[in-house]
């Protein structure tokens, strides 16, 4: 989750995902634009997504955040509207 380099953004994404092999090729390549390699660390072998172009916009960092305004706005709108039908 604290990779460093250009594919920090997009191995952090990948690790999200906790699928079987077949799933996480595809979630690495279709998805997040990528090639699964299999990297050495301090806990043995661990597969990370490396890959030479850029994340899709909607995977950024500034649309993960809007998308989370958003539903807090969403959610903040429904509580006030229904706190206002009730009769108290």
């Amino acid at each position: 989750m604290l990779g460093e380099g250009a594919n920090a953004a997009r191995s952090a994404r990948f690790s999200m995902f906790s699928q079987q092999p077949p799933a996480m090729e595809s979630i690495c390549t279709q998805v997040l634009n990528g090639a699964p390699e299999v990297q050495q660390s301090m806990f043995g072998e661990r597969v990370v997504c490396a890959g030479q172009g850029s994340l899709p916009v909607y995977y950024s960092d500034v649309a993960v955040f809007l998308a989370m305004l958003v539903w807090i706005g969403v959610a903040a709108a429904i509580s006030y509207y229904t706190f206002n039908l009730a009769d108290l």
